[in-house]
């Protein structure tokens, strides 16, 4: 489709997918906050909606976070192990970001668990293959045992720059899908521009940090909090300075405010982060997400 010039009334009127991050620490639900808005799809919106995962984490293509009635629900896209002789992870995270998807009609969504892995994976898979070398070769310091996959070449400048490029190259095409799209991200301290600490998602450097931030509708801090009383569970929607939390939309009532901007997650049962869903988008104006159902309840 070539380029073109719409009304703002239109576009106000079309479709507005998901386009959001969810970034936080190991084991602070990242991945069951991300699968329980499929089930939130599945109760609400469509009940044979169904997600595309990339499965980028080591074991996260065994779905250990989400109910097998929901992992029926599922197409699961395992990249190459490292020691197979097909492992090429920029190739495999292509082929996910490019396939049609809408070919089935119940795709809804999409689930990169996490872009941090394959991020990572891709540029120590270019260092070790001196993807960038120049007419040298490679140049790379190395250590381990060569010929054998201990064999690993040390990060450099050369590395990192041009993972800008394929990070918002992938990002973009999985936008381009016209599907729901939830980016998993751990989460890393970094400086930004104005030499401020914060914590954001992470990624193989910081500029990408900030370009990712960026080009999300939403990105979403999950936190985990110990007390005395017990384990207490966040999801944060908003900056609270620090963390990198927010979300650019609409709310439907109209208020400039954002209506929730932390959520205290009651327990750690699907049916608590369905409930978070569920009033996420009774409160965001997502049309794709905000059944009659749901639309009725706000008039």
């Amino acid at each position: 489709m070539p380029a073109r010039i719409t009304s703002g009334a239109e576009m106000a009127l079309r479709r507005k997918p998901l386009r959001l991050g969810i970034f936080g620490g190991p084991k602070t639900v990242k991945t069951p906050t991300a699968f329980a808005y499929l089930q939130y799809l599945i109760e609400y919106v469509n009940p044979d909606a169904r997600a595309a995962y990339m499965a980028s984490d080591p074991g996260s293509e065994a779905l250990p976070s989400i109910p097998q009635s929901l992992a029926d629900h599922v197409d699961v896209f395992e990249p190459a192990y490292m020691l197979e002789k097909d492992y090429h992870p920029y190739n495999d995270a292509f082929l996910f970001a490019l396939k049609n998807w809408k070919q089935d009609p119940n795709m809804m969504l999409m689930i990169w668990d996490t872009f941090t892995t394959t991020l990572q994976d891709i540029m120590q898979h270019n260092a070790d293959t001196g993807a960038f070398a120049g007419k040298d070769g490679n140049k790379h310091r190395q250590i381990g045992t060569p010929g054998t996959a201990a064999r690993m070449a040390l990060g450099e400048l050369q590395d990192y720059n041009p993972m800008i490029g394929i990070g918002t190259r992938l990002t973009r095409l999985c936008f381009e899908q016209n599907l729901d799209f939830i980016q998993i991200m751990h989460a890393r301290h970094f400086q930004d521009v104005d030499k401020i600490s914060r914590i954001g998602p992470a990624a193989t450097g910081t500029q990408l940090v900030e370009r990712l931030a960026g080009m999300h509708n939403g990105l979403i801090f999950t936190e985990k909090k110990m007390t005395p009383k017990g384990t207490h569970l966040f999801l944060h929607t908003e900056s609270d300075g620090i963390t990198m939390a927010g979300i650019r939309h609409r709310t439907i009532d109209g208020s400039p405010k954002n209506p929730i901007p932390t959520v205290e997650i009651a327990g750690k049962s699907e049916e608590d982060l369905v409930k978070f869903w569920d009033l996420f988008c009774t409160k965001f104006d997502f049309t794709t997400t905000v059944p009659e159902k749901e639309m009725a309840r706000n008039e």
